[in-house]
């Protein structure tokens, strides 16, 4: 599991995805993002994710052969990065058993994005081709619209608010508004909590963490 780059949220850049990216240091008051690419066999997978109790159940009752090995990737990754193990709260969130952090995850293909603070967070990770403007006016205000020209990272925005809120039965359109951007800071509104966001544009995927 090649760790390909890792930075502190309030400050992000990037300067190419590279396979001999070094762990960044995290101390307990800090937010940082990783990227991992998912290279390994499933088998080996499982062995690093050593499933224990609900998240084995999880494995198990899986739909299909991708969603297992997405919950594999992401309990293997979580162990050797932070040292902890991933359970859910009650509306299906994933938190860090027994550790005071916060986490978010998002899966692109054979790309993770894990976002860890103390803070309620939220990240969403997206191929920079994949093709809004299909759904755009199902989900975007026009006044959205206006604001960037970039419907990935305005996609990408509404689901990290989305995550870092932890509500359910939310509508996109309606209930979760970007009210503003400004080059790589955006601010967004989710049921009226208003929440600062992160903007990390790669050259093949677009990333947003919600603070």
């Amino acid at each position: 599991m090649p760790l390909l780059f890792s930075c502190h949220i309030e400050n992000p850049s990037f300067d190419g995805f590279h396979a001999d990216a070094s762990t960044l240091a995290l101390e307990k008051h800090g937010n940082a993002l990783f990227v991992w690419h998912v290279s390994e066999s499933d088998d080996e997978l499982f062995e690093a994710a050593a499933l224990d109790g609900k998240e084995k159940e999880r494995y198990l009752s899986a739909s299909s052969q991708s969603r297992r090995r997405e919950i594999i990737a992401t309990n293997a990754i979580v162990k050797t990065l932070l040292s902890s193990e991933i359970t859910h709260d009650e509306n299906g969130c994933p938190v860090l058993a027994n550790d005071i952090r916060h986490i978010s995850l998002s899966h692109t293909g054979d790309y993770v994005a894990l976002a860890v603070g103390l803070n309620m967070l939220g990240v969403d990770m997206e191929r920079n081709d994949r093709d809004i403007r299909r759904f755009a006016e199902r989900v975007f205000s026009h006044d959205e619209t206006t604001l960037t020209d970039n419907l990935i990272s305005l996609w990408c925005a509404k689901e990290s608010l989305y995550k870092a809120a932890g509500f359910r039965g939310v509508d996109f359109r309606k209930e979760i508004v970007i009210e503003s951007v400004n080059g790589d800071n955006m601010t967004g509104l989710i049921r009226d909590r208003r929440f600062l966001m992160k903007t990390l544009v790669c050259p093949t995927h677009t990333i947003v963490c919600t603070l």
